[in-house]
């Protein structure tokens, strides 16, 4: 006899508790037996006091409190008045909302039950990070196409299903069974058993959170796709399946609007209704979180003891407050750091160790950078094995990809990103990858800002423009190090970007904080670490050159300049000049009488205009 909702749903709940039968079974106070015939469908009318006593077991409270009784209840109807309804019917899984609260997804919505409906839609796949929102836009699309399947709609939760082992695919067929109402597979015979059970009614499976058992997944996926010509099948994963003919339908995060009516209706949801004020920061929130759904809903609970004014100011640092999320959520996803390790922890070795390393990022980086990076930690780097691991972490949904025109970036979510910064401290490698990045930024600004082609001048500020966060998280990095020298370097060769777009203030400020931090020339501070990577033609090491201050010092006095400050001017130009002589150098001791005639009355300099900046290169420099 086939089970019934109440007997899928109750054995996808006892799985999300991570219980056996008999553990169930000691918590309600009931027999192992009496679990296993409710589960199997044999007994399909359960108490009411049973019912109370295991959803007690079990820690359910609202919304899933009440689709189990409801559940119960329906099982109880059908076994006492004959039903038409299709074998299986609809178990509608985990999640936590309604149809009314399907905020932001009705496009979404609208083209997934188009694709399943299609001729060629047999195997759709929702991809997307944890959190995103994949099972509950799948179980408002079940719901939705309940109709146009005959054959049932049949709703599997593998959350619970084991790692693989020796006989994985047997784990995957079984909870496939439990549901679909067949016997208990045997391998190798369970596929074909599998098969004659769904027959060739026109029939809907929906295969909820692949991603830990994707290999067995999809194998599984392709044989019953080639034995049941009229099955669909419709998987959430937040790795793709690759099975013949799979149509991948990528869940993005919520728009910002979206995801403000999202925060909104969970903060009314516990009891709060925003005013004006509050309302105003609700966006700040929504964007800090990248529209992720549970992130949003995870900070909206928290408006019964913050306000949101507290609560963007929390996670403007960090994400720490994210840590309420439903009880009868997976354990998995009760909070958002626990999301994000499910993730993590399905890497292998090498995996984890470069996405912790792209932390070091901000807003993103190429290919290039990550090689950089990647060079200086792993013992054996090559291009290809780092366009590689980018692939399959770009497919496990932790790294996002853009294209923009002919070239690509990659991105992390900063919940994502905050997650992999913690995982690189705990390797002992953040000290090295910093160093990687300031290395690569240097190289890379080092090119010459004021060369006199106006093509690769242009090229070259269009590429800090994309790079204006690595740049400034590089310079920080460059002084709390520290490397006084690096630090010169980079904010020196930062000068003239600074000059053409107008960034006097900011300019300014960078190079005088890389002067003050390279003020005592003997270096009586104590010589700074030596570069893992080559920056220049001279070391990163001992005290800094008299030219490389001088030029800082010319810098910050023509910025000053420009900036309307003829006293800031002279006191770094009259630095400059006497470096400068010094030194010997009478290019640097021209440009700085140059500027100091302007200070004492010559004509006031005019500011630069910018070139038009052109469509952006692939990467640039080279």
């Amino acid at each position: 006899m086939p089970p019934t909702e109440f007997a899928a749903l109750l054995r996808q709940y006892r799985h999300a508790a991570g219980l056996s039968q008999e553990e169930l079974a000691q918590r309600a106070g009931l027999s192992g037996d009496a679990i296993a015939a409710l589960e199997r469908g044999r007994r399909r009318a359960p108490r009411p006091l049973t019912v109370r006593l295991l959803a007690d077991a079990l820690g359910l409270d609202g919304a899933g409190r009440s689709a189990f009784i409801e559940a119960s209840r329906t099982s109880a109807e059908a076994e006492s008045v004959p039903s038409q309804r299709p074998m299986g019917g609809l178990t509608r899984g985990r999640s936590q909302a309604g149809p009314d609260e399907l905020v932001g997804r009705a496009g979404e919505l609208a083209t997934l039950t188009r694709l399943l409906t299609a001729a060629d839609g047999r195997m759709i796949t929702l991809i997307g990070p944890g959190g995103v929102g994949k099972t509950r836009l799948a179980n408002e699309a079940a719901s939705t196409l309940r109709p146009t399947f005959p054959g049932g709609v049949h709703w599997v939760s593998l959350v619970g299903t084991p790692e693989p082992a020796s006989e994985p695919r047997a784990d995957v067929a079984s909870a496939v069974a439990a549901v679909v109402g067949g016997p208990e597979p045997a391998a190798p015979a369970g596929v074909d058993q599998l098969a004659d059970q769904l027959g060739k009614r026109r029939t809907l499976l929906i295969l909820d959170n692949c991603e830990h058992v994707v290999d067995d997944a999809a194998a599984l996926c392709a044989a019953l796709l080639r034995r049941c010509p009229a099955l669909s099948i419709l998987a959430t994963s937040r790795e793709l399946l690759r099975v013949p003919g799979e149509v991948i339908n990528v869940v993005h995060p919520l728009p910002v609007p979206d995801a403000t009516r999202l925060f909104k209706a969970r903060a009314r949801a516990h009891g709060v209704q925003l005013d004006a004020d509050g309302q105003a920061h609700v966006g700040q929130i929504c964007h800090r979180l990248d529209g992720i759904p549970l992130a949003i809903e995870m900070a909206a609970a928290r408006v019964r003891i913050l306000t949101v004014e507290q609560i963007s100011a929390e996670l403007a640092s960090s994400f720490r407050i994210l840590t309420s999320g439903s009880r009868t959520a997976p354990p998995r996803q009760r909070t958002l750091r626990a999301t994000i390790g499910w993730s993590f922890d399905l890497l292998d070795n090498e995996e984890q160790h470069f996405f912790a390393a792209m932390s070091v990022f901000s807003a993103g980086w190429t290919m290039p950078a990550a090689y950089d990076v990647w060079t200086a930690l792993a013992p054996d780097p090559s291009w290809a094995r780092v366009v590689d691991i980018t692939g399959r972490l770009a497919d496990k949904s932790l790294i996002v990809v853009r294209h923009d025109g002919s070239a690509a970036r990659y991105h992390m979510f900063d919940v994502i990103r905050e997650h992999a910064a913690e995982r690189l401290a705990e390797f002992g490698l953040t000290d090295t990858a910093e160093h990687a990045h300031v290395d690569h930024f240097l190289r890379a600004v080092a090119h010459d800002g004021s060369s006199a082609d106006a093509v690769d001048r242009t090229r070259w500020l269009t590429w800090i423009d994309t790079e204006i966060d690595n740049v400034r998280i590089a310079v920080d990095r460059a002084l709390a190090q520290p490397r006084r020298r690096a630090a010169i370097r980079l904010t020196g060769a930062l000068y003239p970007y600074c000059r053409w777009r107008g960034h006097y203030a900011a300019g300014r400020a960078w190079l005088e904080a890389a002067l003050a931090a390279t003020a005592d020339p003997a270096g009586a501070d104590g010589p700074e670490p030596a570069d893992r990577v080559d920056t220049g033609p001279t070391p990163d090491t001992g005290p800094t050159p008299d030219t490389d201050r001088a030029a800082a010092h010319l810098g910050a006095g023509h910025l000053a300049l420009l900036d309307g400050d003829p006293t800031g001017a002279l006191t770094h130009l009259t630095a400059a000049l006497e470096l400068y002589q010094n030194a010997g150098d009478e290019e640097g001791v021209r440009a700085a009488r140059r500027y100091l005639h302007d200070v004492h009355g010559g004509t006031p300099p005019t500011p630069p205009t910018p070139p038009t900046p052109p469509t952006p290169p692939e990467q640039w420099p080279s």
